[in-house]
């Protein structure tokens, strides 16, 4: 991963403090090897793609789930399964990173639909990967018309 980028990540990780981390993907623990090594805190890597979807249930939620090395090789459905099962119930927050060649199988259009925002990194261009994220306390604000306000009107009812 590109010196920037892993600065931006470990940034990203260090400002969410995860009490819990999971590790998804072949990548994921290598690059966060770092944090790991000075922070205290829970972690639990897959690689295996097909078991941790089997088992999403069965884990403690965490903190953060960082995927790096997992959708690159696995089939698009059970890739966009896996997300929604981060998404869902294993995870507060969801950081993938993204390869410039697995932005090729992976369009950004696809992890928007799915809940992703990507995140604007210094530098970045077409041959650096892209850092999406997933964060449950932003990812729908509420809009300002949703308030007792503007529900009911008794003055506009007649009997």
């Amino acid at each position: 991963m590109h010196s920037t980028h892993l600065a931006t990540l470990h940034r990203l990780v260090t400002d969410i403090q995860p009490s819990e981390l999971l590790c998804v993907g072949v990548d994921a623990p290598t690059e966060l090897a770092e944090y790991i090594r000075h922070q205290s805190c829970h972690v639990v890597c897959e690689t295996a793609v097909d078991r941790l979807v089997e088992s999403a249930g069965a884990l403690r939620r965490a903190d953060l789930a960082y995927v790096a090395g997992a959708l690159e090789s696995v089939p698009k459905a059970l890739g966009a399964q896996l997300l929604a099962r981060l998404r869902d119930l294993m995870a507060y927050r969801v950081l993938i990173r993204m390869p410039a060649s697995g932005c090729d199988r992976w369009h950004a259009s696809e992890l928007i639909a799915l809940g992703f925002s990507e995140l604007e990194l210094k530098g970045a261009d077409s041959d650096h990967p892209r850092l999406f994220e997933f964060n449950i306390q932003d990812y729908k604000t509420t809009p300002d018309w949703f308030n007792a306000e503007h529900w009911a009107h008794p003055h506009l009812w007649r009997p």
